[in-house]
């Protein structure tokens, strides 16, 4: 493998295309061009050093190397996964309310009054 730091959204791309097989059908998917993902899958196979994938007949076919960084691009969709998941379970307990029920002489102590001051209750 060449050195160099790997853009994990690079790895992402690869993923969407080994996945599909085909580079039109991914760059749909991820909302790009398909010149958009080739340029990226080009610089991913810089950094790696070694080509992703095959032209096949229909689409493209991944390389033992591609499987191999597939794998890794699909470690990190399911960490990007748990990430939203923990943002979106937190996030009802961050801005939920709250529905207390106290007895009268409860809140009647909080408050500072005798239970027979005037504490009304209805």
């Amino acid at each position: 493998m060449a050195s160099g730091r790997i853009d994990p959204a690079l790895l992402l791309v690869w993923a969407q295309a080994a996945r599909s097989g085909n580079l039109h059908v991914a760059a749909d998917a991820l909302f790009m061009t398909q010149p958009a993902v080739s340029h990226r899958l080009k610089q991913l196979q810089e950094l790696v050093g070694e080509p992703l994938y095959r032209r096949a007949r229909h689409g493209i076919a991944p390389t033992p190397m591609g499987l191999s960084l597939l794998r890794i691009a699909e470690q990190i969709e399911a960490a990007l996964e748990d990430a939203r998941a923990l943002c979106t379970d937190t996030e009802g307990l961050l801005r939920g309310s709250l529905a207390l029920i106290a007895s009268h002489s409860l809140v009647a102590g909080a408050c500072g009054i005798k239970c027979n001051d005037g504490l009304k209750t209805g």
